[in-house]
């Protein structure tokens, strides 16, 4: 299974589903969906 890690620095643990408040939420939820595209493609 190909994985791809990454760490946003200084985000608590549920920052993914604060994304309309966070920058870094948004960005971590735009690169699970291209992720998710790709794979599924």
């Amino acid at each position: 299974v190909q994985v791809t890690h990454t760490n946003y620095d200084g985000m608590v643990h549920a920052f993914f589903q604060l994304s309309p408040l966070s920058d870094a939420g948004k960005a971590a939820i735009t690169q699970v969906a291209e992720a998710a595209k790709a794979a599924l493609a």
